[in-house]
């Protein structure tokens, strides 16, 4: 079990433009002033947006993990294809915040 975070939160908020993958797609308007309570606790607080920034900025880090674990697992006899689901919630803001873009990444990582 590994905790992914956002360190620097206000400064990366801040300075959202300088962050190109992020920048296209994240509502700085209307995340601009988000509260310190929501700051300070677990998840993404139901605001999917910072769910997704948080697989963004944490890709290389999920990268390696997944990879690592990926090649740790054992290969049977004659090969296979390694499938990998993904479980999360839609509900709040972590899980429906990355999601897609996970989806989309693992599929990557495994061809």
């Amino acid at each position: 079990h590994e905790v992914l975070a956002i360190e620097g939160l206000d400064t990366i908020l801040q300075n959202i433009d300088a962050y190109s993958d992020v920048r296209d797609w994240f509502p700085k308007e209307q995340l601009g002033r988000i509260g310190a309570d929501a700051k300070k606790t677990p998840g993404a607080s139901q605001i999917r947006p910072l769910g997704r920034l948080v697989l963004t900025l944490n890709t290389p880090r999920i990268a390696e993990r997944f990879k690592a674990l990926l090649n740790r697992l054992p290969q049977g006899d004659g090969g296979g294809v390694t499938h990998v689901i993904i479980a999360c919630s839609l509900f709040g803001g972590t899980g429906s915040g990355m999601f897609l873009d996970l989806a989309y990444l693992v599929r990557e990582w495994t061809n």
